[in-house]
């Protein structure tokens, strides 16, 4: 088992000097403490014993804050005197190993990867190097890759705008081998060895749903504010409100699921639930279901269908403690359930009269679902591909979102 990792701590930070000056990238602070110190509690509570941090502009200003020990590991420094470049610099840092395996970390992107699901991947492909990869949506900023079935990497594409695409999260697992004696000095890890195990059919890689933050331009930096600090600290106090439909299983564009059979779960919800429910005292779903106005379906119907997803979840080690659904037709005048009326929400008081909304959370994929927790004082989220509903944070999908809360100490 892998207990080593190097951390890249070395970075200069030139796009963000207009936000932060004189510290090392790593150590510019978020939300009161600095990067890094994120990425090593990340570390520790994985098992990491031994951290080898690669540092080279203002590293005085990381060794004198964190010594020599922290949380559990013992820290190393493998000092650059000059800059060495991605791949010198590595190589200079593996010189510190004691084993001939480790994981090598970017100092200024948290990327919160299983890293022993990413150590099991990587021995299971026999490979020399096994990347993290992080899918994007809209972006222009980063180059894409592609990997076959097996997670093997085909291609690396350079940078211009996609509508979505696999990236380098700046997480590793490699072997010591991959740094040949023929290199020299200073060298690009890109090309001279990334490129090099690509050639040589050597290089795979892993997608991960994990929480992905890169501080690298000041946009992304203030985003980092607001997502590493403004996430209340959620217990048994607090209830779950989760829309349905695109949710927790796929949305049936142009129609409704009307019996069982169309109820199609998505990947890791049953799990995800079954973790959020350890830390939320309630689990409740609400759910606009106008098929049944449309006459399309009864209320029986959505009562089979609502036990085979309970049940799911029952059998992952979960809950949902009440489902709650609205039959009535968009625009009925009579109507004070639709959301984002929030009918729905006042009869899952009744039943619980402990809910307190100023400590609930709504998790939905549209702007009604943001907009009824909002209405009612919810910390809301949602489930998108990218940015387009206002929400207090967004996620791709449910169990990315139930990740970056254990990652983030909420589980």
């Amino acid at each position: 088992m892998i207990r080593e990792v190097i951390v890249l701590a070395g970075g200069f930070g030139t796009r963000l000097a207009s936000v932060v000056q004189d510290l090392p990238k790593p150590m510019a602070p978020v939300a009161g403490k600095p990067f890094l110190q994120y990425i090593l509690d990340d570390l520790s509570e994985q098992g990491m014993q031994r951290c080898i941090l690669a540092v080279g502009h203002l590293r005085q200003v990381i060794m004198r804050y964190f010594g020599d020990v922290y949380a559990g590991m013992e820290l190393v420094y493998s000092e650059e005197e000059e800059p060495l470049g991605t791949g010198g610099g590595i190589r200079q840092a593996v010189g510190y190993l004691q084993g001939d395996e480790a994981f090598v970390i970017n100092g200024d992107t948290f990327f919160g990867v299983d890293l022993r699901s990413l150590e099991s991947f990587h021995h299971s492909h026999d490979g020399s190097l096994t990347l993290a990869l992080k899918k994007m949506y809209r972006f222009d900023r980063y180059g894409t890759v592609e990997t076959d079935d097996s997670g093997s990497i085909t291609a690396f594409l350079e940078k211009q705008y996609r509508e979505e695409g696999l990236i380098n999260g700046g997480v590793y697992c490699l072997h010591r081998s991959v740094f040949t004696d023929d290199l020299p000095k200073v060298f690009s890890f890109e090309k001279e060895v990334l490129e090099v195990q690509f050639r040589e059919g050597h290089l795979f890689g892993q997608e991960s749903e994990a929480y992905f933050i890169d501080i690298g331009i000041p946009e992304d930096y203030e985003r980092a504010q607001t997502e590493m600090l403004s996430r209340p600290a959620f217990d048994a106090s607090w209830t779950l409100f989760l829309d349905r439909d695109g949710v927790l299983n796929t949305r049936i564009p142009g129609d409704y699921v009307r019996n069982p059979a169309q109820l199609d779960i998505l990947s890791g919800v049953p799990e995800s639930l079954a973790a959020l429910s350890e830390i939320f005292g309630r689990v409740v779903v609400v759910t606009n279901q106008q098929g049944i106005g449309k006459g399309l379906y009864a209320e029986d119907d959505l009562a089979l269908v609502h036990e085979k997803l309970m049940q799911s979840v029952r059998q992952a080690g979960g809950r949902i403690d009440a489902v709650f659904f609205c039959p009535h037709l968009s625009g009925d005048p009579m109507c004070d359930c639709r959301k984002p009326a929030p009918g729905m929400a006042m009869q899952a008081k009744k039943h619980f009269p402990e809910i307190d909304f100023s400590r609930s959370v709504m998790v939905g994929d549209a702007a009604s679902d943001i907009r009824f927790g909002r209405d009612l004082g919810m910390y809301t989220v949602a489930i998108q591909d990218f940015p387009i509903i206002l929400a207090d944070e967004s996620a791709p999908t449910l169990s990315a979102w139930a990740t970056s809360l254990k990652q983030m100490k909420f589980l």
